[in-house]
């Protein structure tokens, strides 16, 4: 088995643990254990879910922003086409769930209680 190919089993072991079974620890085992030292696409791709995975959404769109350039960097092609509207995609749901949850703790106050 190639090493890249081994790389994108674990990132995809990472991702089914951080996201189907909702395994943050066991995801971020998986993650620990590929290679950190490359800056690929997938390893990027992962890491920005199991940040939105836990919660952390602004270092999430921080890593969606990575991946970006990264795909920036590719030649124009159609798995680059691809690659963009994906990232593009994510970027749109990661937003979405920090606009609901700024308006989540707008609308509520403590001065709101009932007794």
């Amino acid at each position: 088995m190639s090493l890249e190919f081994r790389e994108e089993l674990i990132l995809a072991a990472a991702r089914f643990q951080g996201t189907k079974r909702n395994n943050l620890g066991l995801a971020r085992q998986w993650l620990d254990a590929s290679n950190p030292g490359r800056a690929r696409i997938n390893r990027v791709c992962t890491e920005a879910i199991l940040l939105f995975s836990e919660g952390r959404i602004d270092e999430a769109l921080t890593r969606v922003a990575d991946g970006e350039k990264l795909v920036a960097r590719l030649p124009p092609s159609e798995l680059r086409a691809a690659q963009e509207k994906a990232w593009e995609q994510l970027r749109d749901i990661f937003e979405r769930e920090a606009r609901a949850r700024q308006d989540a703790a707008i609308d509520t106050h403590p001065s709101d209680a009932q007794p």
